[in-house]
């Protein structure tokens, strides 16, 4: 295992979030764009695609707001997975992921809400976007989207340097890198069946103090980073909070993109 010191962004952005109140809604977007979007000129991205592996929202929320989530994927906005079961859904090519009997639907289903919390007993997988009622029609549509979105993580990584992005949503949760040598060789796995040039994989988990290290477990072409973060919140969160974990994302992709050498797919 190797670390990587955290590189820490401007004080411009700092000063931004800790005055935004001030600063006219008209101008926010823009500013935030500027101090958030990774491919600012001068950054070299060691990646082609990114992806979240959950476990919950926050991940492919991040990616958007770094303008760096281009397709949807199945994790996207699931809930309640660990780590090591997502990357056995791809190795596994996602067998047995959505089945009709293995659903459970909420007793009382109020009209009012947007979607329904539907979870899969086997599975564990939480749907939290997708489902609306408890009907075969609605499965079999949501069935054929996650079908999509699945095929396309298995077909679309082939010669590319992937970026996978999981958070643990649970601070309680024990410490992944207790299991670093083993997370690694499954992501081997991952980037074989992928056929991948390289796979890289960021997990950040909740810690109370954060040490400013990025601890690293790598292979020729997988490379495993881990990350406690503070700033690691259930939802709901504010926007505010949103933006400033997201800075911190980049600031883990900056730091380890000035560590990897440039070597484009």
């Amino acid at each position: 295992m190797k670390t990587y010191s955290l590189q820490k962004h401007s004080n411009y952005s700092n000063l931004y979030f800790k005055y935004q109140r001030f600063i006219p809604k008209i101008f926010r977007s823009h500013i935030e764009s500027s101090i958030l979007t990774f491919s600012s000129a001068g950054e070299i991205k060691p990646f082609d695609l990114c992806i979240s592996l959950g476990n919950y929202c926050l991940p492919a929320m991040t990616l958007d707001i770094l303008n760096l989530r281009k397709y949807s994927f199945p994790f996207d906005w699931l809930s309640s997975v660990d780590l090591d079961k997502n990357l056995d859904w791809i190795i596994n090519d996602f067998d047995g992921f959505l089945s009709y009997p293995d659903l459970v639907f909420p007793k009382d289903i109020n009209c009012k809400d947007e979607h329904i919390r539907v979870q899969n007993i086997k599975t564990g997988i939480s749907f939290v976007h997708d489902f609306t009622e408890d009907s075969l029609s609605e499965f079999h549509s949501i069935t054929e989207k996650y079908k999509r979105r699945c095929n396309r993580l298995l077909q679309s990584c082939a010669n590319k340097r992937v970026l996978f992005l999981y958070v643990e949503s649970n601070p309680d949760k024990s410490n992944y890198q207790e299991n670093g040598e083993q997370l690694l060789s499954k992501l081997c796995q991952v980037q074989i069946k992928l056929q991948a040039s390289k796979v890289m994989l960021v997990v950040l988990h909740h810690q109370k103090k954060e040490s400013g290290i990025i601890n690293v477990f790598q292979t020729k072409n997988s490379s495993l980073y881990f990350y406690g973060s503070q700033k690691i919140k259930i939802f709901p969160m504010r926007h505010k909070e949103k933006l400033e974990f997201s800075l911190q994302v980049k600031e883990i992709l900056q730091t380890i993109a000035k560590q990897t050498p440039h070597t484009p797919s």
